[in-house]
């Protein structure tokens, strides 16, 4: 059996205090420098007392110290120790060995951790493999093209015509709009993993980011990818996490090297071998969640990995974030876009979730899927498949289905409201998460009063794409209410600007498509959000009075769907339409 701690020997503890009284440290430095949160290990090593064999062993490293001399291990008792840690026996030129044998150590945890996922409020985990679609990227991100808004907005208004019937309408205007010579198709993400050393990869909340790093994880543990490399899975927030419990005792507060030890030395890893690994290139990083921290934190994590990924550049380095965080560049990464599901994807997905709904059982499983899919292709619900281009709201979708069988006219307005949960709340996310925040407090209704009056103006202006400088005005104007004493109109245009990349980080329903030209993440929350600005008109008259100018639409593009949200949202507004 493995014993899992060592102690020092009396001359050991001599030998060990003199080395420490030379570097004139603390021990909590020497515990802070060996990634504890505390100094009680210290104290032990110094006590002669037992200590975890990880960390007895980082302490005479950080020291210079031979561990096996100083825990008095010779012979025999060296020889019991190395048989029954097979990573402590292994010869360091040996690397083919050592690469067994670290995969090994790494295997239990990585299957445990990332061979699940949670589907929103189920309550129950499912294997990940059972339901992930194979994802795919964009080669460029998209908003950093130059295209022209008024071409834009006119483009959209050919999915209008009756042979064509695109997923998404936003995204066929975007299509057509670019130059011919882009490289807009998207490529399967695993071909970008294999042919870039240093990715950057952003996307849409709720977009498959984190999905994406797991799966990849479980593939190279398992030596799927071509490159056999080790996958250390990385959530960014919890080393942020762990670097606050330690920041008073560290100048260099984010090291990126120090955590890996930490982390993966309570895994058994011998932090000589890591390295050892590192220098060798053998290891993949996959880091998650570079958005999931405040503006100067990322910052400082940018620069640390930056410098530790030129210092063990052999390896590769894959890192998600959100858009609308970064001016989308890190030095010496490849920057990608994830896609959106299309509605090849959206059909396996369906297969997928309702073959594990029915237990495994393919005929019930496909023929639940079969009338998921005939359900959401009706012309009353294309909303409703416009959403299915996010997982999370696909998710959403098959979760309403399973209990409803239908997407009844009733449950459509619900639907809309959770998937603004989903968005607004960060629900389906830890609520530790913290990002940057505007200075005032943003409420709920606050967020959809502002969205409301943005889609409403632009939807009946025949806006789907409009400018930064719009959206900044609508913005300042909404703040100018909030805060009637501001005297300083510049310090509110600026904060104004803050408030639009917030939304778009964190949220995601307003999103950059092209250099300053933004669009709701779905046209359907576009319409969803001008219905919701009629639902608040208080004033009885200029309800009336609106209803009355935009009547003369009826059920006809693309007015139909919002007055159709409306008589969902209000009872008795059909009656008045008709009148």
């Amino acid at each position: 059996m493995t014993k899992r701690s060592l102690k020092a020997s009396p001359s050991g503890v001599e030998q060990a205090k003199k080395a420490f009284e030379r570097r004139g440290w603390t021990q909590e430095y020497l515990a802070a420098e060996v990634g504890l949160q505390t100094r009680q290990s210290v104290w032990k090593f110094f006590s002669g007392r037992p200590v975890e064999r990880y960390i007895f062993i980082d302490i005479c490293k950080s020291l210079d110290l031979d561990w096996a001399e100083i825990a008095g291990l010779t012979g025999e008792n060296l020889a019991e120790i190395t048989e029954s840690n097979p990573q402590a026996a292994l010869n360091i030129g040996d690397i083919p060995s050592l690469v067994t044998a670290v995969r090994e150590a790494l295997t239990e945890s990585i299957l445990k951790l990332n061979s699940t996922i949670n589907l929103l409020e189920t309550g129950h985990p499912v294997p990940l493999e059972d339901i992930y679609i194979e994802q795919k990227i964009y080669p460029i991100v998209r908003g950093q093209t130059w295209l022209d808004i008024t071409e834009l907005n006119e483009s959209i208004f050919a999915s209008k015509s009756a042979q064509v019937n695109p997923l998404d309408r936003l995204d066929y205007s975007l299509s057509n709009s670019l130059n011919p010579q882009t490289n807009y198709q998207t490529i399967p993400a695993m071909s970008a993993v294999e042919s870039c050393q240093k990715l950057l990869i952003l996307g849409k909340p709720g977009s498959g980011k984190t999905t994406l790093l797991k799966y990849l994880s479980l593939c190279a543990i398992r030596q799927q990818l071509p490159s056999s490399r080790i996958p250390l899975f990385i959530s960014i927030r919890r080393w942020i996490q762990r670097v606050k419990q330690i920041e008073e005792l560290k100048k260099d507060q984010l090291s990126f090297i120090a955590y890996l030890r930490y982390k993966y030395g309570s895994l058994g890893i011998n932090p000589d071998h890591l390295e050892i690994l590192l220098k060798q290139g053998q290891i993949l990083i996959l880091l998650d969640g570079l958005d999931q921290v405040n503006k100067e934190t990322r910052s400082q994590v940018i620069q640390s990995v930056t410098s530790f990924a030129e210092t063990y550049d052999r390896n590769q380095f894959i890192i998600t974030c959100r858009l609308g965080t970064l001016h989308y560049h890190i030095p010496g990464f490849e920057t990608k876009e994830l896609a959106d599901f299309n509605e090849a994807d959206i059909q396996l997905f369906a297969q997928k979730w309702f073959l594990l709904e029915a237990d495994n059982h393919a005929a019930v499983g496909l023929e639940k899927s079969r009338q998921f899919l005939e359900k959401l292709a009706l012309p009353e619900n294309k909303s409703l498949r416009g959403l299915g281009m996010t997982p999370i709201l696909l998710k959403l979708l098959a979760i309403v289905f399973s209990s409803q069988n239908n997407f009844s006219e009733n449950i459509k307005h619900k639907i809309y409201e959770a998937a603004l949960d989903i968005f607004l709340f960060d629900n389906y996310e830890s609520a530790l998460i913290q990002r940057d925040e505007p200075e005032i407090n943003w409420s709920r209704n606050q967020k959809i009063k502002l969205l409301s009056q943005i889609a409403f103006d632009t939807f009946e202006s025949g806006k789907y794409f409009f400018e930064q400088r719009e959206l900044v005005s609508y913005i300042y104007e909404h703040l100018s209410t909030m805060k009637s004493g501001e005297t300083d109109p510049e310090s509110l245009r600026e904060e104004s600007e803050v408030v639009l990349k917030t939304i778009e980080m964190q949220h995601g329903l307003l999103v950059e498509r092209a250099k300053g030209i933004y669009s709701f993440s779905h046209l359907t929350f576009h319409e969803y959000f001008a219905a919701r600005y009629l639902a608040n008109i208080s004033d009885s008259i200029i309800f009336h009075n609106t209803l009355t100018r935009l009547s003369v639409y009826g059920d006809d593009y693309p007015w139909g769907e919002v007055l159709g949200l409306l008589k969902e949202m209000v009872p008795n507004v059909t009656a008045i339409l008709e009148q």
